[in-house]
């Protein structure tokens, strides 16, 4: 078998060897199924076939996150992570999309294009950075917006640290960042600690934000999945607190904020 021979092969192989097949290999066992009641039953009856922890440790760098989550686990995940995607996140998305490809017309008009792959690619990021993290960029003649922005107490910028951690996403899944940093890949390595530090910072603001209002919303960024999954999250904890004493887990960690906001951005 080729590699994504389901993409290469299509249904080649389910032709000559049936709707189920298993693969046997040293590493373990694989059913490939073009069976649609049969992946009907297998979706639905999550207790019974559970996502195997070993294949999915890469993808949980700080910890345990909706993808990775299973049983009850998995329904505390998504309590608190299915809300943020609102009405409120589609409008934000929508309002993004167009004001980040205005403004990329207008740069256009005013300066030109130096590279059209280099540009989309931006504004793709300039949209994820909004709709997802509450953090607005905008453009500038120097085509990758704010690159060269650096706050206080950082090597990168917000925007160059997310475009590096695309770059770099394979081996900082596979790698552990001490040994990229002693590597050829480790431009990939700094802009992975980056962005982490950048993400708890802002994690930390606008839990302090909600704090101090429940009701708090930025009202340029309203809706974006960060803050309301963190004022999801302090709901659930509130309204347990009434509810039960407290005595169940309602409330995500700092860790678990993160692992689910590195998902997002890695969908």
């Amino acid at each position: 078998m080729i590699k994504d021979w389901p993409w290469e092969d299509k249904r080649r192989a389910h032709d000559e060897w049936g709707d189920c097949f298993l693969v046997v290999a040293p590493t373990g066992i694989i059913c490939y199924a073009a069976d649609p009641a049969m992946s009907m039953d297998v979706t639905r009856r999550r207790m019974d076939f559970t996502k195997p922890p070993d294949k999915y440790a890469m993808i949980q760098p700080y910890g345990t996150n909706i993808v990775t989550a299973e049983g009850k686990q998995w329904q505390f995940h998504v309590r608190i992570t299915a809300p943020p995607f609102s009405e409120a996140n589609n409008h934000l998305n929508w309002a993004e999309t167009l004001r980040q490809a205005q403004s990329l017309s207008d740069s256009w008009g005013r300066y030109g294009s130096r590279d059209l792959h280099l540009d989309i690619y931006a504004l793709t990021l300039n949209i994820i950075s909004c709709a997802g993290f509450g953090v607005r960029q905008d453009w500038s003649n120097d085509t990758i917006i704010n690159h060269d922005k650096v706050p206080e107490g950082h090597k990168l910028s917000f925007l160059k640290a997310i475009t590096t951690v695309v770059k770099y996403i394979v081996p900082i899944l596979l790698l552990p960042t001490w040994l990229m940093l002693w590597t050829p890949l480790r431009a990939g390595a700094e802009a992975y600690i980056e962005f982490e530090d950048y993400m708890r910072s802002l994690i930390n603001s606008e839990k302090k934000k909600i704090d101090a209002d429940a009701g708090y919303e930025n009202k340029d960024t309203r809706g974006n999945l960060l803050t309301a999954m963190l004022k999801v999250s302090a709901s659930e904890a509130k309204n347990a607190n009434k509810n039960d004493g407290g005595t169940r887990k309602t409330t995500f960690n700092d860790d678990e904020v993160l692992g689910n906001a590195f998902m997002f951005f890695l969908a």
